[in-house]
């Protein structure tokens, strides 16, 4: 099995840079389950981040840390179809904002070129940040690598 903590430690460090901007000064951000309320009652989904102000939800993203090319250059279908299956649940949630974040630039491109296509979700903003902390781009790329290696195996 996949040792994926990184990607987890990743996480909680965009959580903690979103609270330092002001766009989010007063907000509450954390990781948890959100009910998919346009499908019913009693299903719910883990988005990375949830966003909200005074109880009231305001926005929920879902992070990627892949890329579209593999290491051999060839497409990655199944992280695609991955990140289709989460704008899948981030479309069953009753929220004005859902975001998917890419860290990732051959797969945000790839989804951008989805999105305008007419074969990806208009309403959920796709975002692609850039880290300029080499560490923790060397770490994600070095966890990604070992993932991918033993997917292989």
């Amino acid at each position: 099995m996949a040792n994926t903590s990184f990607f987890l430690e990743f996480e909680n460090i965009y959580r903690k840079e979103l609270i330092s901007q002001n766009e989010y000064k007063g907000c509450e951000i954390s990781k948890e389950k959100v009910q998919l309320s346009q499908w019913g009652k009693k299903g719910f989904f883990e988005c990375d981040v949830v966003i909200k102000k005074d109880g009231k939800l305001l926005e929920v993203q879902c992070l990627s840390c892949s890329e579209y090319k593999t290491k051999n250059g060839k497409n990655g279908s199944g992280k695609l179809l991955k990140i289709k299956a989460d704008a899948l649940m981030l479309s069953g949630i009753n929220c004005k904002k859902k975001s998917l974040v890419f860290l990732g630039k051959t797969m945000y491109e790839k989804v951008v070129k989805e999105q305008q296509n007419g074969r990806f979700p208009k309403d959920i903003e796709l975002k692609l940040i850039n880290l300029c902390n080499k560490e923790i781009l060397e770490k994600i790329k070095k966890t990604s690598e070992v993932c991918s290696s033993e997917m292989i195996r």
